[in-house]
């Protein structure tokens, strides 16, 4: 009776150690994944409605600002549309003395923001791209007519002189864009200067020309805030001496104030720009 039991024991014990092995390889490679697909879509079209000037020294485009003309009063508004010509400064020259020497002028840095937030940067020009085609675009400006008073006397062979070209934009991508590296002049009724050129993308291709883009004159540190005008008088704003006008001597002056106009264009296409 003892031998029985004790084999009857084991084969138990074997029985039990191989059928759970076996049954659960079955089980494990029988089972399939059960799968289903959803979608997610989203479509882009380009806007309609103007965009806000910005910082021209760190543009943000979650904080638009708003500039101020020399006069304290509101520039005129954007162009609307996916390609628009955001901004560009006002250039005041200050009250100075009648004089035969030759003289170069400041212009008037350009205010931006309100109250506590209020200051002043290097004056500039804005440009947004939001076609979605990367097909290039270019800035060009000219001086429509000659410095002239009310009465359309003009002050002849001004010239307004650009230095120290700086480009920012909201796009983190390379840019690819261009602007003159000595920098321009503009005469009187003359031609058109391209200033600021986005180069076109390779075919189903992106680049950098796409979102906002600023053409700055000068920078923070270049800013004066010292500059005197006629009879030693102190001017009441700061100036950015990237932005100059130069009087002959030999040039007649009345005493009276004279203006120009200064025409931005924003073409749609990239050209090139030494």
């Amino acid at each position: 009776m003892k031998k029985q039991f004790t084999l009857f024991a084991a084969t138990a014990l074997a029985a039990m150690t191989v059928v759970p092995t076996i049954g659960f390889a079955d089980d494990s490679a029988s089972k399939t994944p059960i799968t289903y697909d959803s979608k997610g879509t989203v479509e882009f079209v380009a806007p309609t409605t103007p965009n806000k000037p910005l910082d021209p020294t760190n543009p943000d485009p979650n904080k638009p600002l708003d500039p101020k003309d020399p006069d304290g009063n509101d520039p005129k508004p954007g162009t609307a549309g996916p390609l628009s010509l955001d901004f560009a400064s006002s250039f005041d020259f200050g009250k100075q003395e009648i004089t035969a020497v030759d003289k170069t002028y400041n212009a008037s840095a350009q205010m931006i923001g309100t109250g506590k937030d209020a200051k002043y940067v290097p004056d500039y020009a804005q440009i947004t791209d939001n076609r979605g085609t990367f097909a290039g675009w270019t800035l060009s400006v000219k001086e429509t007519d000659s410095f002239h008073t009310s009465s359309n006397v003009e002050l002849k062979a001004t010239q307004i002189k650009f230095a120290d070209l700086n480009h920012a934009t909201t796009n983190t991508l390379k840019t690819d864009v261009t602007m003159p590296s000595a920098g321009f002049t503009l005469n009187p009724a003359g031609a058109s200067v391209n200033i600021m050129s986005g180069a076109k993308a390779a075919d189903g291709k992106t680049n950098g020309t796409s979102g906002t883009h600023i053409i700055r004159f000068g920078n923070d540190n270049s800013l004066k805030t010292d500059d005197t005008q006629a009879n030693g008088e102190k001017r009441a704003n700061t100036v950015d001496p990237s932005v100059t006008l130069a009087v002959p001597g030999s040039s007649d002056k009345m005493a009276q104030k004279y203006t120009t106009t200064l025409q931005w264009t924003l073409g749609e296409t990239p050209t090139t720009i030494d």
